[in-house]
């Protein structure tokens, strides 16, 4: 658990230094270490199309408003922290963030939260997707316009999902002691 904690808050001061490196050249050094290490310990490096979508708008309004120089050095350091976290995520796991958060702040609340926090994003990731798959059943395409004009059909279905497995986990967290 101490190693996962120091390399944790490595992890957080490496964030904090990255963006105060303006040299281009150690910014894409970083880059080519960290993807050499990523085949090293055999760690995929997963590619979103929000993030990739994000890149190109933060590179395009960097553009925009500064230089090219500047618009390939802030992407850069997204893309380094992207993998930096990655990585990390990899070798401590999700599960054990609420644990080094608990420890470093001595907080046993915090930790809980955190982990409820984090076993909820594929939680709802899994609703969503049964949720558009009930949908498409019923020929109702689930797309931005039917979610604009017909919010309620996607919205109180998620909600009352989202609120039974909340219950559910609640009586899981009662049953293991967790009741405070």
């Amino acid at each position: 658990m101490l190693v996962n904690s120091l390399l944790f808050i490595i992890m957080l001061l490496f964030s904090v230094f990255l963006f105060f490196i303006n040299n281009i050249y150690i910014v894409i050094g970083l880059f080519l270490i960290l993807l050499l290490l990523s085949f090293i310990v055999k760690v995929r490096l997963p590619v979103y199309l929000p993030f990739l979508i994000l890149l190109f708008i933060n590179f395009l309004f960097n553009f925009l408003l500064s230089s090219i120089f500047d618009a390939i050095l802030v992407t850069l350091r997204l893309v380094v922290m992207f993998m930096v976290v990655n990585l990390v995520i990899k070798k401590i796991g999700i599960t054990s963030i609420g644990k080094i958060m608990g420890n470093i702040f001595h907080s046993r609340e915090l930790e809980l939260i955190i982990s409820i926090s984090l076993s909820f994003i594929p939680i709802m990731i899994k609703e969503i997707q049964s949720i558009k798959n009930s949908l498409k059943t019923k020929n109702f395409a689930l797309n931005l316009k039917n979610i604009i004009l017909k919010p309620h059909l996607f919205v109180i279905t998620f909600f009352n999902n989202l609120l039974r497995r909340v219950n559910e986990m609640e009586k899981v967290f009662i049953s293991r002691g967790f009741d405070e």
